[in-house]
């Protein structure tokens, strides 16, 4: 089987499929392909959902304080602009944050990309 393709530079862009050692030949043909399940848009994860209760995250917190280092301490918070839950590592001698779920630098991203989404849907409408 040969299979011819179109260019306008005048270069040959034919292929024919070589036969593999286990003597598979490819399937390459012109029916149309079965289209899938639509998948939900890029970031779609990303829309706020409810949030867990106070005592949920209280309890994870908590639970997390058990199992991490004695010279630590993990505090819990919310981003006001995407209203969703921030977990930080802090050093208890110093008050230096060590790490932070989800980063705040993440959120803020998140928080423009809804803004400039918004403004792209209003200049359309």
């Amino acid at each position: 089987m040969k299979i011819e393709g179109m260019s306008n530079t005048g270069v040959n862009t034919s292929y024919t499929p070589e036969v593999v050692s286990n003597g598979y030949t490819p399937d390459i043909s012109s029916e149309p392909v079965e289209t899938v399940e639509k998948q939900p848009l890029i970031g779609a994860d990303l829309v706020p959902k409810s949030a867990p209760s106070e005592n949920t995250i209280k309890q994870a917190v908590s639970d997390i304080n058990k199992k991490i280092n004695p010279n630590t301490i993990a505090r819990y918070g919310f981003h006001d602009d995407t209203n969703r839950v921030t977990i930080k590592i802090v050093d208890k001698n110093s008050d230096k944050v060590i790490k932070e779920f989800p980063a705040e630098e993440t959120l803020d991203m998140i928080a423009k990309v809804w803004e400039l989404a918004g403004v792209f849907l209003d200049e359309r409408g």
